[in-house]
């Protein structure tokens, strides 16, 4: 309780310093605290309700799977739903050339700092096992 009331005093406590006004606070709540949980958790229970009844499937699986692209963005690339449960030990979820994939980046990243290590990828030779059509 006391960060999710937190992340709602901080813009608006932000909203008074720069706005110098308890309307530009209340602003800065709307936008920054409820508008921002509301967008987080519609993109984040899309996942599991959206990815597995619309997209494409890449990979063979157990499920109803999918990746959808136009929420893979928003999701920070969690919305390539098919990849991750074709190979969910896979540290990258964009597993194609054009499938962006930003916690994948970020993930790269701090691998390259060395700040985290033993990041398991998977080889083309595994996802080309198990590519629908081959």
């Amino acid at each position: 309780m006391f960060w999710s009331l937190l992340g709602l005093a901080i813009p608006f406590g932000l909203g008074v310093l720069i706005g110098g006004s308890v309307q530009a606070g209340l602003y800065a709540l709307l936008w920054g605290g409820a508008v921002r949980v509301f967008l987080l958790h519609h993109v984040t229970y899309s996942i599991n309700s959206l990815c597995h009844f619309f997209g494409r499937r890449r990979f063979a699986t157990d499920d109803h799977s999918r990746n959808l692209m136009w929420l893979a963005p928003l999701s920070f690339g969690e919305a390539w739903h098919n990849n991750h449960h074709a190979f969910p030990t896979s540290a990258i979820h964009g597993l194609g050339r054009f499938e962006l994939d930003v916690s994948g980046l970020v993930i790269g990243g701090l691998e390259r700092t060395g700040l985290i290590w033993d990041v398991t990828r998977i080889s083309p030779q595994r996802q080309a096992s198990k590519a629908i059509g081959s």
